[in-house]
């Protein structure tokens, strides 16, 4: 036999199981028609005798892949084994001559590893996940607003009650609401006072986020009004805590610096708007800023930015 014909035996440059399999068939084939050539056959007529005694080509391809697939298989199974026994093997040395830096190394990596995990947790909060109990998130955006300040270009997230008022005509928007900024106000008087923090919002905030209230209600266009009632939604944790989880605080009357609100509504559990920071209070946007600010010039003037907004955009799939 040609003396190149001996290194597919060698297994020289195989990149594959398959190709393995087809250069060993090869090394078969040829060697038996090497035989029945030196037994008198010519080339062509030994390579078909060749092939009639090897029989099926293609079934006997499939079954030796298969077979060297499963013994390559074991033989990383088993190397792989070998490999995390020994460096098992070598750990525990370490660990028993050098007790005390193996507890640190150990200490170290316990570490770090739950400073990674409450790095993700943090990021996946603030950057990844999007507020709890919004309908729909991807839908939902906040509104900024390109300006400049003493000469140079900002951009903001401030706008005006005009300007909100201005973006529910767009028809590509399928809901526009707004808060104002959070407040400190004092529940109570005397030694049982206590400050909570209040967000102002209009009263189609909630429906754009597609919220729903766990008890009672949040505004309507009623409760949102310059010369309405004052009306409030407590959280979840704040009706819990400093409420003691009535059950009867649907229509409960809270104190806040001076001015009386009803309580109409509770909000789901978690929930706390666009933001991240625990709050305690919603309130009407105007009639609160009316008695904040003294007047109305907050609902008609472009100069009074008070507010942000935000918008849910129209479903393309169902237009």
């Amino acid at each position: 036999m040609a003396p190149w014909k001996r290194l597919f035996r060698l297994g020289i440059g195989r990149p594959g199981v398959r190709q393995g399999v087809d250069w060993e068939i090869e090394h078969h084939l040829a060697e038996l028609t090497d035989r029945l050539m030196a037994e008198g056959l010519s080339e062509a007529e030994a390579r078909r005798a060749a092939e009639r005694c090897f029989g099926d080509l293609a079934r006997q391809r499939r079954k030796i892949v298969a077979t060297d697939r499963r013994r390559v298989v074991m033989r990383k199974r088993g190397e792989l084994l070998d490999t995390t026994l020994a460096g098992l093997r070598q750990a525990f040395r370490g660990i028993r001559r050098s007790p005390g830096l193996s507890a640190a190394v150990v200490l170290t990596l316990g570490l770090g590893i739950g400073v990674n995990a409450a790095m993700f947790g943090v990021v996946d909060r603030l950057l990844l996940r999007p507020p709890d109990h919004i309908v729909e998130p991807d839908l939902v955006r906040r509104v900024y607003r390109d300006g400049r300040f003493f000469g140079s270009r900002t951009i903001i997230s401030s706008t005006t009650y005009p300007d909100v008022t201005d973006l529910r005509t767009i028809p590509q928007f399928a809901s526009v609401g707004a808060v104002a900024g959070a407040v400190d106000l004092t529940m109570g008087r005397g030694l049982e006072a206590q400050v909570v923090r209040a967000v102002p919002a209009t009263h189609d905030f909630f429906t754009t986020l597609g919220v729903t209230a766990q008890r009672g209600r949040f505004f309507s266009p009623r409760d949102d009004r310059v010369d309405a009632p004052l009306t409030a939604v407590v959280s979840h944790e704040f009706w819990a805590g400093a409420l003691g989880g009535d059950p009867d605080v649907l229509g409960r009357t809270l104190e806040l610096s001076g001015h009386r609100a009803t309580v109409i509504g509770v909000a789901p559990p978690g929930f706390t708007g666009m933001d991240l920071v625990p709050l305690d209070v919603w309130l009407p946007a105007l009639p609160m800023q009316y008695l904040r600010a003294g007047g109305d010039r907050f609902v008609t003037s472009r100069a009074y930015w008070w507010l942000e907004a935000v918008v849910r955009v129209k479903d393309p799939d169902h237009t």
